[in-house]
């Protein structure tokens, strides 16, 4: 059992695994889109999970495996756990969950891939501290102060991981996915006259957080290797 696990993800490298996560991340991208309302709205919902998609194919080609598949066993997580709910609920009316069974395969073979990929995470590169790591810890300071630590934790974690993964770059743009909504959810403040106050202050924070890591994208791809 162990030897299958350490040489399962030899069977998915190279050209092959950049392939399997392009398609499972366009299919996360694609089932999260909206495609309700005008152009500007779709564009508006459509940027973050673009940004996401970068993120997860540049880790691949940067040789992060690890971080790829992990990121995406998390995004799959809720998905896979609503289906073993509907199959232990025992009622199966209103027709089969096909999308479902789906999501629950992707989740066992990412699974396996992150089990297969820890063998030798031992190996894997740390990144140096940089002004990324600063932001991430600063927005979870701000972020902390407004909705409290679970909330943060859930906000910030795939920041958090790209960065422990090894790669600021991959981190930043996962900073850029979270806070890209800032400017239009704003103008929706504005526009509806709220007198949520904080909600109007964390909003600019997400602002500031958004020029950030526009500036960091910018930056550490000047700094960092793309392909491993």
């Amino acid at each position: 059992m162990s030897k299958f696990l350490r040489d399962f993800k030899k069977r998915f490298t190279g050209t092959l695994g950049l392939i399997i996560v392009i398609i499972l991340a366009g299919y996360l991208v694609y089932s999260n889109l909206s495609f309700s309302g005008g152009f500007f709205e779709i564009i508006r919902y459509a940027i973050p999970y673009v940004v996401f998609g970068i993120a997860i194919i540049i880790a691949v080609l940067k040789g992060k495996y690890l971080l790829a598949y992990l990121v995406l066993l998390i995004q799959y997580s809720g998905a896979a756990w609503n289906f073993m709910h509907y199959l232990f609920r025992f009622n199966f009316s209103g027709g089969f969950p096909w999308h479902g069974l789906v999501a629950f395969l992707v989740f066992i073979f990412l699974a396996l891939q992150v089990i297969s990929h820890a063998f030798d995470s031992g190996s894997s590169s740390k990144a140096p501290w940089t002004n990324v790591a600063v932001t991430i810890f600063i927005a979870f300071i701000v972020t902390f102060y407004f909705v409290g630590f679970n909330t943060t934790l859930f906000i910030l974690l795939l920041p958090i991981i790209g960065y422990i993964g090894g790669s600021p770059l991959i981190s930043s743009l996962f900073l850029l996915n979270i806070y890209i909504e800032s400017p239009f959810t704003l103008y929706d403040l504005i526009k509806n006259k709220s007198s949520d106050t904080e909600a109007i202050i964390l909003t600019i924070f997400g602002i500031m957080f958004l020029i950030l890591s526009i500036y960091h994208v910018i930056d550490r791809f000047k700094k960092e290797q793309i392909t491993k």
